[in-house]
């Protein structure tokens, strides 16, 4: 599952309440899979470091969501 991209941001933007664009939001976030297991690393960057985390966790949620509602 590929959760970069731009209705996966927009989605992200609405639930952390985040004012930037997609784009913005996507130059931030790096997602990379983890071994062979159905697990990710998520992580974002922003100077104001509560700002990833609300990024970071809200991708988060919504590939548990995404992953929820496919099974």
């Amino acid at each position: 599952v590929n959760i970069k991209t731009h209705k996966t941001a927009r989605q992200v933007i609405d639930r952390a309440q985040l004012d930037m664009s997609t784009y913005d939001l996507l130059s931030k976030v790096e997602v990379n899979p983890v071994g062979d297991q159905f697990m990710i690393e998520i992580s974002a960057e922003d100077q104001e470091p509560e700002v990833a985390k609300s990024i970071s966790l809200a991708f988060a949620n919504e590939f548990v969501d995404e992953r929820n509602a496919y099974y």
